[in-house]
């Protein structure tokens, strides 16, 4: 059995970047900067209204950007989500080996999740993502064993999009509580948690171990302050991590809530 660092269940997408003016921004009508739900037909149109211009491939998800980031460190990381038997799943599974990356993906008839992400010239990403394969992970397939034999479970918010893959997530921490795996959980979004507010607090209130959340998420989720967001989830006793952009990061520790 593979020992990891920190396993991660999340959305396993192929990210399909461009960069577009604040013009051609303005005509899609969405709101910029977040992540925005959409199913095949929408995506299929943004890519085509942009087909003329340059488009990069790249692995996608949120936890799934946190598990490489944690491998080109060194760290000992698992991945498990759903892939289609397509273009786009053998590319995934094939850039997660390639950097080291423990690869259990399951796969199914369903086409592989992508997110079409715009990149506008002030820097903002905004995502607009089709589950596809992704939506369909479900607690049949919740790696027990690795979960027990992880020093860290993470996983996040996205997870929240569809019943069964809350499920899943669910079971995946009952196994973690038994086990004495921690618990990470990423909020994930704004759009997220506006949705799910209620659900991802109790999470925090009784399960996690390790929080992350930006100060928009932070203040969406408390509607309060990202300081006193970070003392709530502090209070819980989970150990705090509040993405500040430029300004770093407030982490406050529960043990000592300073």
């Amino acid at each position: 059995m593979y020992k990891s660092d920190v396993l991660s269940i999340c959305n396993a997408l192929i990210d399909i970047l461009v960069e577009i003016d604040e013009e051609e921004f303005s005509g899609l009508g969405i709101e910029k900067g977040i992540m925005h739900l959409v199913d095949s037909t929408r995506q299929h149109e943004l890519i085509h209204k942009f087909k003329d211009h340059q488009w990069s491939f790249e692995l996608g998800g949120s936890a799934m950007n946190t598990t490489r980031a944690l491998a080109a460190l060194g760290a000992k990381t698992t991945f498990f989500g759903m892939v289609g038997k397509d273009e786009y799943g053998s590319m995934i599974i094939d850039r997660m080996r390639l950097l080291g990356i423990n690869s259990q993906v399951s796969q199914t008839d369903e086409p592989t999740g992508s997110c079409a992400v715009m990149i506008t010239p002030d820097g903002e990403r905004t995502m607009n993502t089709c589950l596809g394969a992704s939506s369909h992970y479900h607690e049949g397939v919740i790696p027990h064993d690795a979960i027990s034999n992880s020093k860290v479970l993470h996983f996040t918010g996205y997870q929240w999009s569809t019943d069964h893959q809350k499920r899943a997530v669910l079971t995946a921490i009952e196994t973690a509580k038994k086990t004495k795996t921690l618990v990470s959980f990423d909020v994930a979004d704004p759009f997220m948690v506006r949705n799910c507010r209620d659900e991802f607090i109790e999470v925090i209130n009784k399960h996690a171990d390790i929080v992350f959340a930006n100060r928009e998420e932070a203040s969406e989720l408390y509607e309060a302050s990202a300081h006193e967001a970070g003392q709530k989830i502090a209070d819980s006793g989970a150990l705090a991590v509040i993405k500040l952009g430029a300004e770093g990061a407030l982490i406050i520790d529960p043990k000592s809530k300073e």
